[in-house]
């Protein structure tokens, strides 16, 4: 019988051997590795069952198909964990003999998801053989910039030898493209990863000790005051904290991941971080009050009086130290500044949540910030290959995302415009979101899926399925309960964010392209039609109706305080309603051809529109 590519490969690279930074995170329920004779049974079952579609994958485009449909049989497979693994693996196999980047590195996250592998190990080890099965200039073009958005991503996990693997394929794939500057471009970012690794390397004696002792007080030290003092990286930094016996940090941690839900015990916390900052140098003490700035964020809607107004000073002060210059308050309605620079289609826009900052990303395959004070362009993030149709802030101020056909979610680093890290998806990603903690993303996906990403240990923690055409719109409600996803398929679906499960679906008349909540989490507004839809979600009755009769309505956003709704469409005109009376009470000229991207300012006074052909438009909205 013959038999599928790699699964020697599956059962002959070491997998989660010995400890890596990653162990100080807190433990995420995986599987072991199935053993050897488990694995040779589901291999033989799974190798019986598709020994035609094997014997008929003999180029790039049927070994894709096929391991994609592997991985969806691996999806399925939870109660059983040999065959979902073989699965998995053989599915992998055949990715990497197409040439198939962003699949091969989806696989790798399953089986990073489920089991006890070292993703990005893994991928290092495959990245090389890729490069060997990508022959072509163009692919080992796109196969260089994706080894380097691996090497952020290792560095970011202080994992030097991955980063330095990732290199290595970077260089080789580079030489493939016949781009000098690629090349050079690589060979720049791989003396970057060396001097990294020597400045780490005063920090590799305490790792070494944590192999021998996981208890060693001074080297959970030494390691938590670097995760968390030095790099803001409070969730691998608390549990090394917690072990490290030195007071007060030591029992600042052990209240922290006691992670309480009370308004006084939050403020409490939050008080006692900031305490213990102020008697710190900086850089410290900057990251010691990022920490209490997050406690005082989650107990804000429960304080009142001199309490609010504290938490609320401390926590402006320390997102105004990055800001250098402050929006203005007093805003005109009306047009204010265009943003060129965008060669194609503007597909998503965003807004800094202090508002200093506008992001864009367009079909030209760029993702662009801009300082809306001066209308200028400050970063241009290239690494996506295909069309980019969703962006979102961070919440923090460091970090931005992008979501693009080429089936990848980017982080990017806003300072150094680098790829800190890269969330594989199976096809195309339409949209993305994160969650007003930081804490979570969705995106949406041409595989008819929202995903639930935890972006503190950095994988996809829940599918919410459903759809039968693309997901191509997602979002958080504000009381953290819900998740919506609007498709293809003309429904907008609203699911329980603890369990999954659906709660209410919707229907409009055309495909859905933008939803959002209202801010008590009662309503949702969905539109991609002649209109914005607005539902009641409690009885999935259409509750209210903001028609557009000159066209469809592209895309939409609502005030925080959920008083406006801002549209543009078809019509190229920027719409504001009022939501309360259902009656458009300002539009306004400028754009010259359909507009398809809005989003607006967490002050509700400023709104930033993109249009077919490229052009970003700032604006004024009226006052409240």
């Amino acid at each position: 019988m013959q038999r599928l590519l790699l699964l020697s490969l599956a059962l002959s690279i070491p997998l989660a051997a010995g400890l890596t930074l990653d162990a100080g995170q807190q433990p995420v329920k995986k599987q072991p590795i199935p053993d050897k004779k488990s694995l040779d049974k589901a291999d033989e079952l799974v190798n019986d069952i598709f020994k035609e579609e094997i014997a008929k994958a003999t180029d790039a485009v049927t070994r894709t198909k096929l391991a994609a449909y592997l991985v969806t049989q691996g999806d399925e497979s939870g109660d059983d964990p040999a065959a979902r693994y073989v699965l998995y693996r053989q599915a992998l196999g055949l990715a990497v003999q197409a040439g198939d980047a962003p699949l091969s590195l989806s696989t790798i996250d399953k089986l990073a998801t489920h089991f006890e592998v070292v993703g990005l190990d893994l991928k290092a080890e495959i990245l090389a053989k890729l490069v060997e099965h990508v022959p072509t200039k163009e692919p080992s073009k796109a196969l260089t910039e994706q080894a380097l958005a691996l090497v952020a991503e290792a560095l970011d996990a202080d994992n030097y030898d991955a980063a330095i693997a990732f290199g290595k394929a970077a260089t080789e794939a580079a030489k493939k493209s016949q781009v000098i500057a690629l090349v050079n471009s690589v060979a720049k970012r791989n003396a970057e990863v060396e001097a990294a690794k020597e400045k780490f390397s005063v920090l590799q004696p305490f790792v070494d000790r944590l192999k021998k002792d996981a208890s060693d007080a001074e080297a959970n030290l030494k390691l938590g005051e670097y995760f968390g003092l030095f790099k803001g990286k409070w969730d691998r930094a608390l549990p090394y904290l917690v072990k490290s016996k030195s007071d007060p940090l030591a029992s600042l941690a052990q209240r922290d991941l006691a992670d309480p839900k009370e308004t006084p015990e939050q403020a409490a916390l939050a008080d006692a971080w900031w305490d213990y900052a102020i008697k710190q140098p900086e850089p410290q003490q900057g990251r010691l009050q990022e920490r209490a700035a997050y406690w005082y964020d989650k107990a804000l809607t429960g304080l009142t009086g001199l309490s609010r107004t504290k938490a609320q000073k401390r926590i402006d002060l320390v997102a105004a130290r990055g800001q250098a210059v402050k929006p203005a308050v007093d805003v005109q309605a009306g047009f204010i500044k265009t943003l060129p620079g965008h060669s194609n289609e503007v597909r998503g826009v965003a807004i800094s949540g202090d508002g200093r900052f506008g992001l864009s990303c367009s079909v030209d395959k760029t993702v662009r910030l801009w300082d809306l004070t001066t209308g200028k362009q400050v970063q241009d993030f290239k690494g996506h290959n295909k069309e980019v149709w969703g962006v979102a802030f961070v919440p923090g101020g460091k970090y931005v995302m992008s979501a693009s056909w080429d089936g990848t979610v980017k982080m990017w680093d806003m300072a150094s415009g680098n790829v800190v890290r890269t969330f594989s998806h199976p096809l195309d990603v339409n949209a993305v979101t994160v969650s007003k903690d930081g804490k979570w993303m969705l995106t949406g996906c041409d595989d008819k899926n929202m995903r639930l990403w935890d972006l503190t240990k950095n994988e996809e923690a829940k599918k919410f399925t459903g759809h039968t055409n693309f997901c191509y719109a997602v979002a958080f409600s504000p009381n953290g309960q819900l998740v919506a996803s609007g498709s293809v398929d003309r429904k907008a679906l609203v699911f329980d964010l603890a369990n999954g499960k659906v709660i209410r679906e919707v229907e409009q008349n055309n495909a859905i392209g933008s939803l959002t909540f209202s801010p008590d989490s009662k309503y949702l507004f969905t539109t991609g039609d002649n209109a914005v839809h607005m539902w009641d979600i409690a009885t999935g009755k259409e509750e209210k109706k903001f028609d557009s009769p000159e066209g469809y309505i592209n895309s939409m956003a609502l005030t925080p305080d959920g008083k406006r709704l801002v549209t543009g469409g078809e019509d190229k005109l920027v719409r504001v309603w009022d939501v309360a009376t259902g009656k458009e009470i300002a539009r306004y000229p400028g754009h010259t051809m359909t507009i398809s991207a809005v989003a607006v300012s967490s002050d509700g006074r400023r709104a930033l529109t993109g249009q077919k052909d490229g052009v970003i438009r700032y604006w004024g909205l009226p006052a409240r």
